[in-house]
């Protein structure tokens, strides 16, 4: 729907003359649809400049702030402050002039500007103390703005530093020209050379203000070389400022007046490189320079300072030397080379990006969007395991929507299929002795805060209690601290618990029990549900491929559990379970297959003591272990706790009936429409032994002692009841499969990632 009014960007210059950077912003401004976006400039010299009467022509503002000069830091920020009070219609603030962006962006933004841009445009200043002060005054600029933009690589480095850049919070911005207006024209050629008196003369060509930066004097030097050698030789420099007085001089005290056309600023820039016959521009420092740009356009051969990014180089036209080399040197280049046909390269340049039409519509839409909110996943490994896998899901996820981080203590072992993402490991691994793993906290917490900071995190969500606490001790202030528990048995650890509680802004649970718990346990009020998210598509998908690894060939009935190996699996009961059945169903041929990883050693010796070990298969951790779990005819968790077993639902998925132990938490919100309290189903248990849900059979919690003796517990027996009675009845086994299948698609991850976005969007 069309816009009543355009949103208003407000441009921050010294002026609006013919410089670079102002060039370009005029260039899109042309462009891009007034009617949506509007462009306006906050400028330091007055008069304006003289784009002036073009900008208000288009509909823009200016408005003018005394200029910045280090020691009015004060009375500037008094006067930006009074501004930004009486002007409110902005709705970005884009800073090209970046030695003072740190005072006017965040003035800007308590005045309640939506975003503020700050805008690399260059790679250096000025040598002695101004250079000194402005690194001082753009010092961590990357926190101070919502977006980071620059026209080269080197600029974003020289200004926002080298880890802004490589952590991709830097938005490259190439200057555009509006190329179509440099494509060589012979007839402009002649006109322009006769009207300067140029006819039959060899032309080199500079376009740019009389700064330090452009190095004219050197440019003196190395015409000086050539006009020693080609008699009809002549510099043509376009451009005005204040240091033209001084290069005058010099040019005088060599002799070349006679030969030099100085043009000042022009109102036809691109009717000059026409003129040209080779263009020169041997810069201390530049960003991207959009006159060489142009001058590619005009199809002419350049010979520029190797100080300039390569990135400059669309064509074929450019040749880099060093201005440490004897300008004789340069010289010599430009006139071996002089002797070409010339073609304009517009469509190059267009094919580039480095187009203003094409840009203005790129700029159009960031400026239109809504800026993407960082958020920062922390997590120990990312070796299997439930909330390694929650947090690589909840990357792919959110990652679309937000800016996503994976922040990984330790990255020597993946499990998880990661490409596409973000991730950064911090190298702080597990330390063995108490001292170590002391100071491996603060280490840890030091270099996450960094990133934080660096990544100007709005959201940090941890997974797992080691990376709660260095979340919450890394807490800094623009960033809410999420924590996540996802084990019942993490609400007992009070003593972790109180160290980060105060400092969390939510706690989220996987289920409603451990949410409960901690409004009872701690007073808590900010804990909420969310389940765990589940590409149930995916899944089916991924479960299609055969398995070519199991041991055995002939037709049988599978029961299936999954998890790596620890102790609260509870994976001897499985075993004893397996055998248990196979002493009362002699006739069929039962196998169990173990998903997870580990050595299983123990378990391994169970099973060949039970006389069971031919019929039970370890797979080790797999990466798709749907191809396994769609084999199984019933699914086992014989978990002594959880937090919300992704096991369980997986295998509903794949439509395995599943009967698991009540332990906390998770089954019973999973297998059950309505879940009554812990306590009542306990009551339930000593009447009727087992619980047959909705969509799955629950039995009383396994015991938690580790018994590796051929002895059987009560709610092992119990198990193998139900066990027996599936494989005995097709009809109740069936209706199970199909329950647990209607109930896996209640996980989906379209209600997580709304959950999740209803909570980023309101914080």
């Amino acid at each position: 729907m069309p816009m009543s009014e355009p949103i208003r960007i407000l441009h921050v210059f010294s002026s609006v003359n013919r410089g670079g950077a102002e060039s370009r912003t005029l260039d899109l401004y042309r462009h891009i649809d007034r009617q949506k976006v509007q462009f306006d400039f906050l400028v330091n010299t007055n008069p304006p400049g003289d784009f002036a009467t073009e900008i208000e022509e288009m509909g823009g503002r200016i408005f003018f702030v005394p200029r910045f000069t280090m020691i009015n830091y004060f009375s500037y920020r008094r006067a930006v402050t009074a501004f930004f009070g009486e002007n409110h219609d902005f709705h970005v603030v884009q800073g090209h002039l970046t030695s003072s962006a740190a005072i006017y962006l965040l003035i800007a933004k308590k005045a309640g500007v939506p975003v503020t841009i700050a805008h690399a445009r260059n790679t250096n200043a000025e040598p002695g103390i101004k250079r000194l002060l402005t690194h001082i005054m753009q010092r961590k600029l990357y926190r101070k703005a919502d977006l980071l933009f620059t026209c080269s690589q080197l600029a974003g480095e020289a200004f926002f530093g080298r880890k802004a850049v490589a952590a991709g919070l830097v938005t490259l911005i190439p200057n555009a020209i509006e190329s179509r207006n440099f494509d060589f024209c012979d007839d402009k050629r002649k006109l322009l050379r006769r009207e300067l008196e140029l006819e039959g003369k060899f032309v080199i060509g500079h376009v740019g203000s009389f700064t330090y930066a452009k190095n004219h004097g050197y440019l003196l030097k190395i015409f000086n070389e050539i006009q020693k050698e080609v008699a009809d030789a002549c510099l043509l420099l376009v451009g005005g400022g204040g240091g033209r007085q001084q290069i005058e001089q010099l040019a005088e005290d060599m002799e070349l007046t006679a030969k030099i056309i100085w043009a000042g600023k022009v109102s036809n820039p691109e009717d000059y490189y026409q003129a040209f016959d080779y263009f020169v521009f041997p810069s201390y420092y530049e960003g991207l320079p959009g006159v060489v740009l142009e001058a590619q356009a005009a199809g002419l051969h350049c010979l520029i300072s190797d100080t300039i990014t390569q990135e400059v180089a669309v064509t074929d036209l450019i040749t880099f030397m060093s201005i440490k080399e004897n300008p004789a040197k340069w010289a010599r280049m430009i006139i071996d080379s002089r002797n070409y046909t010339r073609l304009g390269r517009v469509q190059t340049l267009v094919e580039a990006g480095y187009d203003a039409y094409h840009q203005a519509k790129k700029m159009e839409e960031i400026y239109l969007s809504q800026p993407q909110k960082q958020v920062m996943l922390i997590v120990p490994n990312l070796t299997q395991g439930g909330f390694e896998h929650t947090c690589v899901k909840t990357a792919r996820l959110l990652s679309p929507i937000y800016k996503v981080v994976i922040v990984v203590f330790s990255a020597d072992e993946i499990a998880y299929d990661v490409s596409g993402l973000d991730v950064v490991n911090i190298r702080c691994g597990v330390k063995k002795s108490p001292a170590a793993k002391m100071l491996n906290v603060f280490i840890r917490v030091r270099k996450v805060r960094k990133l934080k900071r660096l990544h100007q995190t709005d959201i940090a969500y941890s997974f797992g209690i080691t990376a709660n606490i260095v979340n919450a001790l890394s807490k800094i202030g623009q960033a809410k601290t999420w924590l996540s528990l996802r084990h019942f048995d993490d609400v007992g650890r009070k003593r972790f618990i109180r160290l980060f509680l105060n400092r969390a802004d939510r706690i989220i649970s996987c289920s409603q029990e451990i949410e409960v718990a901690m409004h009872k346990e701690y007073g808590y009020d900010k804990a909420v549900t969310l389940y765990n998210p589940y590409d149930i598509a995916g899944m089916c998908e991924l479960a299609k491929s055969d398995v070519a690894d199991l041991p055995w060939s002939d037709e049988a009935e599978y029961l299936v559990a999954m998890g790596r190996e620890d102790d609260y699996k509870g994976f001897w009961h499985t075993i004893k379970i397996l055998y248990l059945v196979k002493q009362k169903l002699p006739q069929k041929k039962l196998r169990l297959l173990i998903i997870g990883k580990g050595e299983f050693s123990e378990y391994k010796e169970l099973a060949y003591d039970l006389g069971v070990s031919e019929h039970v298969y370890f797979t080790g951790g797999q990466r798709n272990p749907f191809i396994y779990l769609k084999k199984g005819a019933i699914f086992l968790l014989t978990s002594t706790a959880e937090g919300f077993p992704n096991a369980l639902v997986e295998a509903m998925a794949m439509g395995l009936a599943v009967i698991s132990s009540d332990c906390p938490t998770g089954p019973a919100e999973i297998l059950l429409k309505d879940t009554p309290p812990r306590h009542e189903r306990k009551e339930v248990y000593q009447q009727e032994a087992v619980i047959w849900g909705d969509y799955g059979i629950l039995v009383p919690e396994m015991g938690t002692e580790r018994k590796f003796a051929p002895d059987y517990t009560i709610e092992e027996e119990r198990t193998t009841d139900i066990v027996v009675t599936l494989l005995s009845e097709p009809a109740t086994l069936s209706q199970y499969q199909k329950a647990a299948s209607q109930r896996a698609a209640d996980f989906t991850t379209e209600k997580y990632v709304s959950k999740m976005m209803n909570w980023i969007e309101n914080e």
